[in-house]
């Protein structure tokens, strides 16, 4: 007999019945009568039910199982396979340390400027033949990668000479990316681009401005425009960064160009402090972006399936040994908060692991299925732990930094959503 499974969920809100399941990631809406159904049984308890169409629907949904612990058993095989695949080559490459910008919450404050040689290209070339993968693929990070913008074209070449399928995106400020260079990505494999902006106009220049205080936002948006009109096959993620001092800036940008260009499109992103100590007095709280959210919904009709949970069923890539950022010198290290940090660097393109500690803790450490908390909750089965990073930090410091929003009140995330769907629906 099936038993009632642990991550079942039943709330109601303004007369609607609703019901979740994360092992499924599951939610439907109910009729009274079978809500009050439902409302009788307990975590672990043998279920019969005499309707048998309901009682396949639940199993189908995994609300009914034989074993919960088996459930979480049979998703942990799934992430630890993901996890250590071989496949797929994934790298995010920093030509140069390097930026024209000076924003205050970034983390190139005060890091080397320092830049990729032809001699360390060769070696990074090298690095990457070693592995014989089946995909390759990149990431420009810097700094300002478009500051080393022959470095990624001459390292371009000789990663397509591989004879490995290659794509690659780039993360840059956009001050650089005019038409002319943004034409040539097509055939550096670059499909995607992530720019930020913090606003518009004086908003985002208070924030992102040049070394020397100039400001930026009318050169990116005259960018952004020409990629929009000209330029249609590349991808742009604008990422707008979100914190108590910028709390209109989101929907000044998103007015501008959120519908404008079929290629751009236009993303929230909540300023951070995980591995601070409160230093960003501006950062919200939880509470804060859910309120947030809210309001960006209902006063404007905008969600970015942020109320749901994110059904991941795989861990980032730092997780996976052939998850590797390289820094301009060759330097290696996990991940991309950790570039510049000396204490992180585990190992170098030419000369194999120098730090085994950086690295095993990266592929091992604070591992969610491992964690009381984590084997506590409803949403493990969903959110494999969130960013490895910050669930390091978070065993370390004791926070909760890794988990996603709507960890909390879960029933309020559901219930936003629902009305998201409804209103969808007309």
């Amino acid at each position: 007999m099936k038993i009632w499974s642990k991550y079942n969920t039943l709330f109601t809100r303004e007369s609607v019945y609703l019901f979740y399941n994360s092992l499924s990631n599951a939610f439907v809406e109910l009729s009274k009568d079978y809500y009050d159904q439902l409302m009788q049984y307990r975590p672990g308890e043998p279920v019969d039910i005499a309707d048998k169409e309901l009682g396949a629907q639940l199993i189908r949904m995994k609300a009914l199982v034989d074993d919960d612990e088996y459930e979480i058993r049979k998703i942990r095989f799934t992430n630890t396979a993901r996890r250590f695949g071989k496949d797929s080559l994934s790298l995010t490459i920093n030509p140069t340390l390097a930026c024209n910008f000076r924003c205050p919450y970034c983390f190139e404050e005060g890091h080397p400027v320092t830049r990729m040689t032809d001699e360390t290209e060769d070696k990074v070339v090298k690095f990457i033949s070693g592995f014989d993968p089946k995909r390759l693929s990149v990431t420009w990070f810097g700094g300002e990668p478009l500051l080393e913008f022959n470095r990624i074209k001459s390292l371009t070449e000789k990663f397509k000479s591989l004879g490995i399928p290659y794509h690659a995106s780039i993360i840059t400020n956009g001050y650089l990316l005019n038409e002319e260079t943004a034409r040539q990505f097509a055939g550096l494999n670059i499909s995607s681009a992530q720019v930020t902006l913090d606003g518009v106009g004086a908003a985002h220049d208070c924030r992102r401005f040049l070394k020397g205080g100039k400001p930026t936002f009318d050169t990116i948006y005259r960018n952004l425009q020409a990629i929009g009109e000209h330029v249609p096959d590349l991808r742009v993620s604008i990422r707008v960064n979100i914190d108590k001092d910028n709390i209109d800036s989101f929907i000044d940008v998103y007015k501008l160009l959120g519908n404008k260009y079929p290629n751009i499109r236009v993303i929230p992103a909540f300023v951070s402090d995980v591995d601070g100590e409160g230093h960003l007095p501006c950062v919200m709280n939880v509470d804060e972006k859910f309120a947030y959210l809210r309001r960006l919904f209902h006063e404007h009709n905008l969600e970015f399936n942020n109320f749901y949970p994110d059904y991941v069923r795989q861990e980032c890539a730092v997780r996976n040994p052939l998850g590797i950022v390289i820094g301009p010198e060759g330097e290696l290290y996990k991940c991309w908060n950790d570039v510049a940090k000396p204490d992180k660097v585990y190992g170098n393109v030419d000369g194999g692991i120098t730090n085994e500690k950086v690295l095993y803790d990266y592929l091992t450490k604070a591992d969610p299925f491992d964690d009381d908390r984590c084997r506590a909750c409803l949403l493990l089965p969903v959110c494999a732990g969130g960013c490895p990073y910050a669930r390091i930090i978070d065993m370390d410091k004791k926070t909760n930094k890794a988990c996603p929003l709507n960890v909390t009140n879960l029933a309020d995330y559901l219930w936003e959503h629902y009305l998201c769907k409804k209103s969808r629906k007309g």
